[in-house]
């Protein structure tokens, strides 16, 4: 539990001093990401951004599974697309 909190601690500190190298405009610090999570949520826009969000995910996702499985097929039943050139 301690290497978990000291990670978290970690990653809290490091996204701080990002922020404020990179002000505040291209990387918010924690305090501002939380006070406007705070906020969304007692105004109900945190599930509608939450679902937008993860809508936008997974039509992603299934865009990479079909280019991925689409390369695939071609690369394993085509010797031109095959990197390796190996006979079948």
């Amino acid at each position: 539990m301690g290497a978990r909190l000291v990670s978290l601690v970690l990653l809290i500190a490091a996204w701080y001093v990002g922020s404020q190298l990179a002000g505040a405009r291209l990387l918010p610090d924690p305090q501002a990401v939380a006070l406007a999570i705070v906020d969304e949520a007692r105004s109900g826009a945190l599930a509608f951004n939450l679902g937008a969000t993860l809508a936008r995910v997974a039509v992603a996702f299934i865009i990479a599974m079909a280019l991925g499985s689409a390369i695939g097929l071609i690369m394993g039943r085509s010797r031109v697309a095959d990197p390796k050139g190996a006979p079948w």
